[in-house]
């Protein structure tokens, strides 16, 4: 676990199934848009949440969508 150097919540870095990296709120919510999925070289992965594919696992919520200063670090 990390936090955010901008507003100093906890997050934690997982990999997307695009392979960059994302910071991840802490706590999960249930109106989180993404699941985590173990890949087989061991690394967890976001991926958009699926009723249907994820019914039991908890939902998270990317850091950059409740930041207050996500902005500036937006490319």
């Amino acid at each position: 676990m990390s936090y955010c150097r901008s507003c100093d919540a906890p997050v934690f870095w997982v990999r997307t199934e695009t392979d960059r990296s994302m910071p991840l709120d802490v706590e999960p919510r249930d109106d989180g848009n993404l699941a985590l999925e173990p890949c087989p070289d061991g690394e967890i992965r976001a991926v958009p949440f699926s009723p249907l594919l994820h019914p039991t696992q908890l939902r998270y919520v990317s850091h950059f969508a409740t930041c207050p200063q996500a902005r500036e670090w937006r490319r």
